[in-house]
């Protein structure tokens, strides 16, 4: 889902779409990246300049990179670096990374895990936005993905990787499931349908 927000400035209306994930982990990486002490001040600022012209793009096909840098003020590109933030479902505190300091997000596991559920390339995921992959995480929250209640069985309900349940043997029961599911990340608000029980 495409989410967009409309900024006053002096090039006139402009509209910033959401960012792709990985429009994301472009940004992600101009994040994590420290900047030289050559390009100080508001040259530093315009490393960000091709991620918000892509988030501008979508909408305003013919606005070239020229026409942005030469048009904006300062004060239009903070408001539209932070419109980008803001429609990507960043926060702008989020711009300095996360609290265990890798970034924006866990871009190893968002992937890894939307391609193992769905099968679709990273090129695939790439494409999706920051909302779209949000509401896949939802979804698997009441409905996970056969590879996490595999793993939560085989588990056993443990976070670690024994892979063995500590009642070695017995019969695991639809409750020992569920708090499995949950340990491993999952989730089931769900009741399991009459057709299926015993």
């Amino acid at each position: 889902m495409l989410k967009q927000q409309t900024v006053p400035t002096s090039l006139g209306q402009l509209t910033v779409s959401s960012l792709t994930l990985g429009e994301l982990r472009q940004l992600d990486a101009l994040f994590q990246e420290k900047p030289s002490d050559e390009t100080p001040g508001l040259s530093s600022l315009l490393r960000y300049l091709p991620l918000v012209l892509n988030s501008v793009r979508k909408v305003h096909q013919d606005l070239t990179a020229e026409q942005l840098e030469n048009g904006l003020t300062f004060d239009d590109f903070t408001v539209l670096f932070n419109a980008v933030l803001e429609v990507s479902g960043l926060k702008k505190a989020a711009a300095g990374g996360t609290d265990s300091g890798t970034g924006i997000a866990d871009w190893p596991f968002i992937y890894g895990h939307i391609a193992t559920a769905t099968g679709w390339t990273f090129r695939q995921i790439s494409r999706l936005t920051l909302w779209e992959a949000n509401e896949l995480f939802d979804y698997w929250q009441d409905y996970p993905p056969t590879h996490v209640l595999v793993a939560a069985y085989l588990r056993g309900g443990s976070k670690g990787l024994q892979g063995r349940s500590k009642k070695s043997g017995s019969k695991t029961t639809l409750d020992e499931l569920a708090q499995a599911v949950a340990t491993a990340g999952g989730g089931t608000n769900k009741k399991l349908p009459q057709i299926y029980k015993a």
